[in-house]
């Protein structure tokens, strides 16, 4: 008996089993391939409205002026020894 014979011999056999069988590869390629699609789509359309936007605020933050505002305002400032390899200071 040869391999063709013996697969439709098994398919007649047990039919039930058989159509059971390809549904349920039906049913998971098509929540497989429903999810990539959902996730593409989502992907897409993220780009998509980022591209699109236009900033609506950008700003800077002038030092300058902050610090005399902080001051008068009753804050302080401290500065921070970074080490003696380096000169500068860190002021928080």
């Amino acid at each position: 008996m040869n391999f063709l014979k013996r697969a439709t011999t098994s398919i007649f056999r047990q039919l039930v089993k058989t159509i059971i069988l390809l549904l349920l590869v039906f049913l998971l390629s098509t929540v497989t391939s429903g999810a990539i699609s959902a996730t593409t789509a989502i992907r897409n359309t993220e780009s998509h409205l980022r591209h699109q936007m236009r900033p609506i605020v950008a700003f800077e933050i002038d030092g300058d002026a902050v610090e005399p505002a902080w001051e008068e305002a009753g804050g302080y400032w401290y500065t921070v020894e970074l080490g003696s390899d380096q000169s500068s200071e860190l002021r928080c």
